[in-house]
């Protein structure tokens, strides 16, 4: 598992939860904060890509802007959800 691959699938998963929210409607505030925790993450996608390739940048701006807007256990939830699906069998 690289940076790489977890920023991608974070924004898959924020996504995905951001349409079930939005079909739940009482959840208009994890919407919005979901949504606006990601929406800067593709113009960071391309601009690390063009510069350095350090995913980690990204995610420490995630984990930073997750614990200012109170969503924090969302992101830790959904790291650990990927790290689970990623590992190698034994």
């Amino acid at each position: 598992m690289d940076d790489r691959t977890l920023v991608y699938d974070l924004m898959y998963q924020a996504f995905v939860d951001i349409r079930y929210a939005a079909y739940e409607e009482k959840s208009h505030q994890a919407i919005f904060k979901v949504a606006d925790l990601f929406h800067n993450v593709p113009l960071q996608i391309e601009r690390i890509e063009r510069e350095s390739g350090d995913f980690s940048k990204i995610l420490t701006k995630l984990k930073r802007r997750a614990q200012l807007s109170g969503c924090e256990s969302w992101l830790n939830n959904v790291i650990r959800n990927f790290q689970d699906r990623h590992r190698p069998i034994e």
